[in-house]
């Protein structure tokens, strides 16, 4: 039997991160888990306005984080809606072009964000994420009317989460 293809093997990452998103978006942690490795390292980080990074270093964190999100920050009745803009693969890494629709759980106020992601993949798995993102529209439309300063203040992160504090840009 021959290795796939250089060009095959991409596919197959890009279709891994498609899942991932598809999974996301119906809160469905039981399909994350097959294409999440259990000891994920997820780094998010904002630009302007962000204050410090935040870090999971298992799949079990990132879960306890997505269901904090969902009901604290986004409405639960809407989910977190992501649409693929663009998907572009190189060796291991994948790099996704996300935008991201919800709803605000306290104001009920829509949420529109695009994202930028960089998955790696080893052995069939996502091993690593970094997740970049507008972090003054989230401290704005979800994390201000929780009651939250920054996203590395969510209350719920002091379980699971590593948090490096940094600077305003």
């Amino acid at each position: 039997m021959t290795a796939p293809s250089p060009t095959a093997a991409l596919d197959v990452h890009k279709q891994l991160v498609q899942r991932y998103f598809e999974a996301i978006g119906a809160g469905d942690l039981a399909a994350l888990a097959k294409v999440l490795a259990p000891d994920l390292r997820v780094r998010c980080a904002g630009g302007t306005g962000s204050i410090g990074t935040v870090e999971f270093e298992s799949f079990e964190a990132l879960q306890e984080d997505i269901r904090h999100n969902l009901g604290e920050l986004y409405d639960a009745s809407v989910g977190i809606q992501p649409e693929i803009l663009n998907l572009t693969a190189e060796s291991d890494r994948v790099a996704a072009e996300v935008r991201i629709r919800g709803r605000s759980a306290r104001t009920g106020e829509s949420y529109d964000n695009l994202y930028a992601f960089f998955f790696w993949i080893r052995g069939g798995t996502i091993v690593e994420i970094h997740e970049h993102l507008d972090t003054a529209y989230v401290g704005t439309v979800l994390l201000q009317p929780a009651g939250i300063a920054s996203g590395a203040e969510m209350p719920w992160l002091d379980k699971h989460a590593r948090k490096r504090p940094g600077t305003a840009t």
